[in-house]
């Protein structure tokens, strides 16, 4: 009864776990139920609720239509998806749409292939592209540049290893279609149009402004390489710089959360702009445009917009004058982002963001209040540990499922990690602004670089400090559900236990 009182709160989150099981029964059931037989379900159980009065029976009429709804959309984005390539050589004219970084002797980049043997494609089709190097002309190529070339497209498939990390479902999450390898003698550039998509020419514009911004910004400070990788990364998205060690540094150390954008990079701009405009109505709509103007110059990727979409449902919750932000926020939110694109469910990205946040709503403030300190820096410093805890205990299940690695001391980097973060984002505004102004330019540059540098060296020593990760330890989905199963009646437990006394 305290559960089922509990989920009477959360009408939005009842809804949207309902939508999830749709869209996993849609995928599950591609091959046998049709797009069409789940939108005549969804037509008849919504007319159904409108005429039948009794209360109950509206409630599982409108989940039902909820479910309909999930396989509906599950099943077009799944026809969507579902390109047929041959296995021989294919000649297209395609555009390159990231950072081409360097790999040995090949070039990886995503390309949009626009025309595929001599026809134009309603469609584009996004790969994952490489291209093997002509050490001899070594040919220059940059986000937005038109090539035309021949070779075999293959669908994305998993690559072997002992991690349960699904490559081919990623590629296919993320809209990838093909995977190909091209030989520098099969490859030119050519001319060749963005096409008519306008969000697909948007998502252009904003990759080759960030690229320009990059270069503009970072291109006559590089003597300290790794720290200016670190702030492309963290403040641009560009993570092309960045070399092996930094990334498997930052990952055993448990501070890879940095380096992609996400909700900690777009909630620390949120806040810069709530301290410049206040909590008004006007100031929440001009941080929604700038939260979305930042993600336009990062070039619009699937974690910047996720995150853009959890924080503008946040201020619109707040400009109807809520009191706080709730599960059922959450679930809002969660809704908004699976009807773009239902395979999101499965993207771990995804996944971490909203676990993460729901660990937070879940056990921070009961966390909080076994000690609740009540000097300033000692209340800063346990609300900084109840926080990563609360997020760490619902993500590290994925984690391990996906990834095999447990870090041992992510409430030490935490510690590190959040205040460089936020230090190195308000740097990096002070950085753009202060362009024209070359002298208060270079100040910045050296202030920046110095954080910067203080956060590897940090993340470095941490990482090699012993017992510093946990390596090797995957666990099934079984075991997953099983340890959140695990998880959820412990915490049911100590709130039964609490309540009681």
């Amino acid at each position: 009864m305290y559960t089922n009182n509990k989920l009477q709160l959360y009408p939005l989150l009842r809804l949207a776990i309902t939508f999830c099981i749709g869209i996993v029964a849609g995928k599950l059931l591609y091959d046998y139920i049709t797009i069409g037989i789940w939108l005549t379900a969804g037509i008849v159980f919504i007319v159904s609720a409108c005429i039948i009065k009794h209360e109950h029976i509206q409630s599982i009429l409108i989940a039902a239509t909820t479910l309909a709804l999930g396989g509906t959309l599950m099943c077009r984005q799944l026809k969507a998806t579902d390109i047929q390539l041959s296995n021989e050589t294919s000649q297209y004219e395609a555009l390159i749409t990231s950072t081409p970084i360097v790999h040995g002797k090949v070039l990886k980049c995503d390309i949009e292939i626009m025309s595929l043997n001599g026809k134009s494609l309603d469609s584009p089709i996004n790969a994952k592209a490489t291209i093997l190097r002509d050490t001899t002309t070594d040919m220059k190529l940059n986000t937005g540049d038109g090539i035309c070339a021949e070779s075999v497209l293959e669908k994305p498939h998993n690559i072997s290893g002992n991690s349960n990390f699904d490559y081919a479902q990623w590629m296919k999450i993320h809209g990838y279609t093909a995977q190909t390898f091209i030989p520098y003698w099969n490859i030119h550039p050519a001319r060749v149009s963005l096409g008519k998509n306008a969000y697909d020419r948007l998502c252009m514009k904003a990759h080759i402004f960030r690229d320009n911004l990059s270069k503009k910004i970072f291109a006559d400070n590089r003597k300290d390489k790794e720290a200016y990788s670190v702030i492309s990364a963290m403040t641009l998205g560009d993570k092309s710089a960045l070399d092996k060690d930094t990334k498997n540094a930052f990952s055993i150390s448990g501070g890879s959360h940095v380096l992609a954008l996400s909700g900690l990079h777009l909630g620390i701009i949120f806040s810069v702009f709530l301290l410049l405009f206040g909590h008004s109505a006007i100031a929440m709509t001009l941080s929604i445009i700038g939260i979305w103007a930042f993600a336009f110059i990062v070039g619009m990727p699937p974690s910047v917009v996720r995150s853009a979409v959890m924080l503008s449902v946040y201020a619109l919750v707040s400009i109807i004058n809520r009191k706080s932000i709730s599960f059922n926020t959450l679930a809002f939110a969660a809704i908004v982002i699976l009807v773009i694109n239902p395979l999101s469910l499965w993207d771990i990205g995804f996944q971490m963001s909203f676990m993460a946040v729901a660990g937070i709503f879940t056990l921070y403030k009961p966390m909080y209040m076994w000690l609740h300190p009540y000097n300033k820096l000692l209340s800063w410093i346990w609300g900084s540990i109840c926080v990563s805890l609360s997020a760490q205990i619902f993500t590290f299940p994925i984690v391990l499922h996906c990834f095999g690695r447990f870090s041992c001391y992510f409430i030490l980097t935490n510690f590190i990690v959040v205040p460089c973060a936020t230090l190195i984002i308000y740097m990096a505004v002070a950085l753009i602004i202060t362009i024209p102004l070359t002298a208060l330019n270079n100040i910045v540059c050296y202030v920046i670089v110095q954080i910067a540098g203080l956060m590897n060296r940090s993340i470095f020593f941490i990482a090699g400090l012993p017992g510093s990760s946990i390596e090797n330890f995957y666990i099934s989905t079984s075991q997953t559900w099983l340890l959140y199963i695990f998880i959820l009646s412990n915490i049911a437990m100590l709130r039964r236990l609490k309540v009681r006394h």
